[in-house]
């Protein structure tokens, strides 16, 4: 999330959409609105920005259904190729992204062996 929003609580990605992403962990209304009709929240997107809180449980409780036994790896992953993000993981478009994020895990993951 942090490589796309360099971790700007104010961000807001993809302004030439429709739906938007806002906040640092660039939360989209999709999203919301998944989590809304599955647990009988409100909550609106535009509300991520300067919220990290917001953001932080819109995020735990999305993975909690479409990803709660994954790593925080994949956790991350998921995050911006959806649920079926493995199925994306040759798809050129995501090249880059996909690129960056292993990149990234295996920083991490050099860190925590140091």
């Amino acid at each position: 999330m942090k490589q796309e929003s360099g971790g700007d609580l104010y961000a807001i990605g993809d302004r030439t959409l429709v739906n938007k992403a806002y906040g640092c962990m660039q939360i989209r209304q999709g999203v919301c609105d998944d989590l809304n009709a599955r647990t009988g929240t409100k909550i609106k997107s535009e509300q991520m920005l300067g919220n990290i809180n917001l953001s932080i449980f819109v995020f735990r409780e999305w993975q909690k259904i479409w990803n709660p036994n994954g790593s925080d790896e994949e956790k991350s992953k998921s995050w911006n190729g959806g649920a079926g993000y493995k199925q994306r993981i040759g798809d050129p478009k995501y090249a880059e992204y996909n690129r960056k994020l292993d990149a990234y895990w295996s920083a991490v993951k050099r860190n925590l062996s140091s």
